[in-house]
């Protein structure tokens, strides 16, 4: 199975997924100060809050700015579901949420080297069955040369 775009909704699918693929219900967002009072932009999501939600990580990235993130703007948006009179203003807002990762360290276990590093860069190298740095495997492989 593959990834592809929805060109309706531009939502990640999956290609060949035995279930069709069914876009959310289409709203439409107005920010006045951008849109006036008549333009409005659609949004899929299934609901209101979404579609505010969607609208702003929407805008805040298409902008480069990330107003919204930071806290400098926290715009009052207009929402409607497409066909329908109901107007809901909500106040959208946002945080960076930071991501962390780990690996687990291992230390070199060549003799004077202080060098840490991820496991996919330490390997068993054919020198005793110890995990070596590529920069001690290089210095081991040559005294080994040079020995010969």
């Amino acid at each position: 199975m593959s990834l592809d775009r929805c060109s309706t909704c531009n939502e990640i699918v999956w290609k060949h997924e035995r279930r069709p693929h069914e876009c959310k219900p289409v709203f439409e967002v107005n920010y006045e100060p951008w849109y006036g009072e008549d333009e409005w932009q659609e949004v899929f999501a299934y609901d209101h809050e979404g579609a505010a939600e969607k609208w702003g990580d929407d805008s805040d990235s298409n902008s480069g700015e990330y107003d919204i993130v930071s806290g400098k703007s926290s715009p009052v948006v207009k929402v409607r579901k497409k066909g329908e009179d109901e107007i809901q203003e909500w106040v959208v807002t946002g945080e960076a949420v930071p991501q962390y990762s780990a690996e687990r360290a291992v230390w070199c276990a060549a003799k004077g080297c202080i060098t840490k590093a991820d496991e996919y860069r330490l390997r068993f190298l054919d020198i005793d069955e110890i995990p070596h740095c590529q920069t001690c495997f290089r210095r081991v492989k040559d005294e080994q040369k040079s020995q010969q």
